[in-house]
């Protein structure tokens, strides 16, 4: 049974795929496929409108190719929300599950992030131990691994888990 991490990433996958390659690229999402699945997936919040659609667009396209893939959506993923609410409110759950062990809600330390790791995705234990992890994660240096901190790891593990699903 996949750990609740490995089950929010493969929901994040999910609904990224759900949309994206209507209109071209399967690894990408047009103006039109964000704007489908923006109406379809955020239930919370205010309705955006094409403006808002369009800034948001240009915004998320780093590259300016006109389509947004999936590591430049994941960067948008603390605005999305409904089957990803679920996914997200995981994420949250998980970092606070280890973060609490030490009663601090904005700080994984490295035994938790080892614990975490172990525990909830112990896959990607074999790649990297958790003190590479760890290292490569606390980016402020200052010994502990914040909320923002965390999601780096979340994404680079979303990345890899996209694009094995695309091995062949």
């Amino acid at each position: 049974m996949a750990c609740p991490l490995d089950q929010a990433i493969g929901l994040l996958v999910a609904i990224f795929h759900k949309y994206s390659g209507k209109e071209g690229d399967k690894n990408t999402l047009s103006k039109k496929e964000l704007k489908e699945l923006i109406q379809k997936e955020l239930t919370i919040g205010p309705k955006l409108q094409d403006a808002d659609i369009a800034k948001l667009m240009d915004d998320l396209d780093r590259n300016k190719d006109q389509v947004v893939n999936f590591q430049e959506w994941g960067r948008s993923l603390g605005t999305m929300l409904t089957e990803l609410e679920s996914a997200i409110n995981s994420l949250i759950e998980v970092y606070h599950k280890y973060s609490l062990v030490k009663g601090n809600y904005h700080a994984l330390y490295r035994d938790d992030l080892k614990k975490l790791l172990e525990t909830e995705c112990p896959q990607y234990m074999k790649k990297k131990d958790a003190d590479t992890w760890f290292q490569e994660l606390d980016v402020n240096s200052d010994g502990a691994i914040n909320f923002e901190e965390f999601l780096i790891l979340v994404i680079k593990v979303g990345v890899a888990s996209h694009k094995d699903i695309h091995k062949e």
